[in-house]
């Protein structure tokens, strides 16, 4: 593995304020390429801007999952494939998505007030926006809330505040409800056009559901999150999820401004390491460019469960992916065309069926979260996945999508 890059400086610096409606404009690095290829959208500059928001956490209407929150709205990372595009009908900002972010300010969350209604409630952090984009380096909006949701999580347990890293042993969870695609797990001000996607969770058990304390996850791409390591170890109940869909470092450039690759990696195993558990999450798995074994060999000593999800493309991302795949992959048209014109399943079935011989060779508990439609008759071009050696140790692998 490459050696990771710094991380970000500033770790624990106050939260840095920008006056409600304050526009900045700073120059970001170019989306790196390999050479001759264009990214579907080069962005040059980012704006910030602040947002008031009435409420921090927003129900969630998915199974086994209660309320959802993102400090942020819009993302720098830019993915090509992001299925939170439409939200930037909710924003002031203008410009291509993943040029703009609103920093959010909300009423703070207090023991007070707060506490008997959150008691035993399931919270995903990073729904719709990474929850440590570059951005909050600066802004430090997720440390805020966690810091929030730590008193309330201490004070329904009965545990004295502001434990040592070395002083907690940290519980490994029951299976954390996550979605197929994420997309009905928006906030309030979204939810309405990201519901018809539908949802699928990880189930929790009884025993999980009663239990007293926040049920805490997060998903990210990025490794700022080890520099709340030490706060995240102080809830009995939380997930790490890493999301990697390709170990390619020049193909995640196309795709994605957000860490590389072997941060993620490095982060994934230094949260294993120090107790939390972690999972990895294979999403989206983009057909014929994400290689799922390789990625589960990859990430097999550093968690203890690996999620996984098709690539969903609903209308705001369907025509810039498709774009990128026929200037960039073009001997993989005929392939998206059959599956997200057509709608052809038969990659899908394919690769179910792939990850069910991985699953019984290896000992796995696989589970396969929604059903498939039927398949078409004809199969399309290079829809069958070639299987490969890999040698596993995971408990559990999710195939959600």
């Amino acid at each position: 593995m490459a050696p990771p890059d710094p991380l970000p400086t500033r770790p624990t610096q106050p939260s840095k304020q920008v006056a409600s409606g304050q526009v900045v404009l700073e120059q970001m690095a170019p989306r790196q390429m390999v050479p001759g290829q264009l990214a579907p959208q080069q962005v040059t500059t980012r704006q910030v801007t602040t947002r008031q928001v009435k409420a921090i956490l927003n129900p969630s209407n998915l199974p086994h999952l209660d309320l959802a929150a993102n400090p942020y709205l819009g993302c720098t990372h830019g993915c090509i494939y992001c299925y939170a595009r439409y939200m930037q009908r909710q924003s002031s900002a203008r410009g291509p998505w993943g040029s703009f972010v609103e920093v959010k300010d909300w009423p703070g969350l207090t023991v007070a007030h707060d506490a008997r209604r959150l008691n035993g409630k399931r919270i995903i952090l990073g729904s719709a926006t990474d929850p440590y984009l570059p951005e909050e380096v600066e802004f430090n909006r997720t440390r805020q809330l966690l810091t929030q949701l730590r008193a309330i999580d201490q004070h329904c347990r009965g545990v004295t505040p502001q434990l040592h890293l070395d002083d907690i042993v940290a519980a490994k969870m029951a299976p954390t409800p996550v979605q197929g695609s994420l997309l009905t797990d928006l906030e309030a001000e979204g939810a309405a056009e990201g519901a018809a996607e539908g949802a699928v969770s990880v189930p929790v058990p009884e025993a999980a559901r009663e239990a007293q304390g926040l049920n805490l996850t997060l998903i990210t791409k990025s490794d700022l999150i080890l520099r709340d390591l030490e706060l995240l170890a102080q809830f009995a109940q939380l997930r790490v999820v890493f999301s990697i869909n390709t170990l390619d470092e020049q193909l995640k450039a196309q795709l994605d401004r957000a860490p590389s690759i072997a941060r993620r990696l490095t982060a994934l195993q230094r949260c294993h390491e120090a107790g939390l558990a972690t999972s990895c999450f294979i999403a989206p798995i983009m057909p014929g460019l994400t290689d799922v074994a390789a990625i589960i060999h990859a990430v097999r000593p550093w968690c203890d469960q690996i999620w996984l999800d098709r690539l969903n493309l609903s209308p705001c991302c369907k025509e810039p992916v498709l774009q990128y795949i026929a200037t960039q992959h073009p001997h993989l048209t005929p392939l998206y065309h059959a599956i997200y014109d057509e709608h052809d399943e038969h990659f899908w079935h394919e690769l179910d069926r792939y990850l069910r011989q991985i699953a019984t060779a290896c000992g796995l508990d696989y589970q396969r979260m929604l059903p498939y439609t039927p398949p078409h008759a004809t199969a399309p071009p290079n829809a069958t996945i070639a299987p490969s050696q890999a040698q596993l140790g995971m408990p559990l692998l999710v195939n959600l999508g």
